[in-house]
């Protein structure tokens, strides 16, 4: 049975990423302080005899502890994980997202893990002239967030020359749908729909032109997993997203529909008008060429996600 340590295990990604593994029958070791999750987002995972959680943060967890486990593959969430959040505490996201980062990689060391994964953003790019996103272009982030990624990835860069470790950066664009997804996830698909459903205000930035790139969860879940059986001693980065571009006003759109036929009722927009500041990107989409043709990943489209998704909480 292969093992899987995953840090961050009660956030977003990481709970639906451990539920997902179990149910493949993988060992998963999780990891989690709560500082940024809450503790019913594993209630469920406690009943598989395959997971075992252990309440740490990633910056202070004990490198001896995993020294004499077998730990095959590495998958490291654990962070400070919006622009909001980084941009209101730079202390702790550099004590999080750098420090903590250094600690797991150590981890990895000790415990021979053939493939470490990486959570890093779309965010390194910044605003960007060209588009589509391609993983060469130059990173310019203008977030404190995404410049706390940009500096992760160097980390692991120089680590992959240092370590016999198959090093992964996945450079998430944005994540949507799986399990608690209203309660985790704090991005605007989630948003919009809570707060359609409870009649509050929608924020619409930049009038709703600007543009996303928006991945169903299921996507990523089987993006990591078939990077477990890749075998390349060298640093892989892709690009996880969709490779289509969505505008804001359109995915309202959707949402509204949706959440229509299934209340059978009109939804009424009540909007709140934002400008967007020095930190938020206007347009973005992602090529995932790379990723598509190395792991033969198929993703789906936004109508179908948000169908599903809105079924699914909604119900």
């Amino acid at each position: 049975m292969k093992s899987v340590l995953i840090t961050g295990v009660a956030g977003y990604i990481g709970s639906n990423l451990a539920y997902y593994l179990l149910n493949k029958n993988f060992k998963v070791i999780g990891v989690d302080d709560f500082s940024n999750s809450k503790k019913n987002s594993i209630s469920d995972l406690k009943k598989y005899k395959n997971f075992h959680f252990f309440k740490k943060d990633v910056v202070t967890l004990n490198k001896k502890f995993f020294s004499n486990k077998v730990i095959n593959h590495i998958v490291h969430l654990a962070s400070i994980s919006s622009v909001e959040k980084a941009k209101l505490n730079h202390q702790l996201t550099y004590r999080t997202n750098i420090l903590g980062l250094e600690n797991v990689i150590q981890i990895a060391k000790k415990s021979n893990c053939k493939s470490f994964i990486f959570a890093s953003s779309a965010a390194v790019y910044g605003n960007v002239d060209k588009l589509p996103i391609r993983e060469s272009q130059m990173k310019k982030p203008c977030s404190f967030y995404g410049f706390s990624k940009n500096i992760n990835e160097e980390q692991i860069k120089y680590y992959s020359k240092e370590l016999s470790i198959n090093f992964f950066v996945l450079r998430l664009f944005n994540i949507y749908g799986g399990n608690n997804s209203l309660n985790n996830n704090f991005g605007v698909i989630s948003k919009w729909i809570k707060n359609i459903n409870l009649n509050r205000n929608i924020v619409l930035d930049n009038r709703g032109k600007c543009t996303r790139d928006f991945v169903y969860i299921d996507d990523l879940l089987r993006v990591i997993i078939n990077i477990f059986s890749k075998k390349k001693n060298k640093l892989t980065i892709y690009n996880v997203g969709s490779g289509k571009q969505t505008s804001l006003s359109y995915l309202l759109k959707l949402i509204k529909n949706e959440i229509s036929l299934i209340k059978k009722k009109k939804i009424n927009l009540y909007f709140e008008s934002r400008k967007l500041d020095n930190s938020q990107i206007k347009f973005s989409y992602s090529s995932n060429r790379l990723i598509k043709n190395d792991l033969n990943i198929k993703f789906t489209k936004i109508e179908n996600g948000i169908k599903s998704l809105i079924k699914k909480v909604l119900k």
